[in-house]
């Protein structure tokens, strides 16, 4: 069973984060070690946003995340042990 931290039915929270200043993203994923020899893949990824986002550790469930423009974005983490695959998503609001 693999696990991603969500609120079940719940609409993403959205963060606040000015311009120009580092976001500390602390996502949560959990692996049983099935299947045997299968290592957890955990990403990060823009899924909507006026602007980029750079992570300083996309492959990790925390990382920091700064962005190029002001606006909403749309962020998801996903984790896949190669059986199941989880997502959870975030809204950022920058100033």
């Amino acid at each position: 069973v693999l696990g991603v931290t969500v609120r079940p039915n719940a609409p993403p929270p959205t963060l606040n984060v000015a311009l120009n200043e580092e976001l500390n993203l602390f996502g949560s994923v959990q692996d049983e070690g099935l299947p045997r020899g299968k290592g957890l893949v955990v990403e990060w990824k823009l899924l909507k946003g006026p602007g980029t986002v750079n992570f300083t550790i996309p492959g990790a469930a925390r990382t920091k995340a700064t962005f190029s423009a002001p606006g909403l974005y749309e962020l998801e983490l996903t984790a896949n042990d190669s059986e199941f695959v989880d997502r959870t998503r975030v809204n950022v609001n920058v100033k």
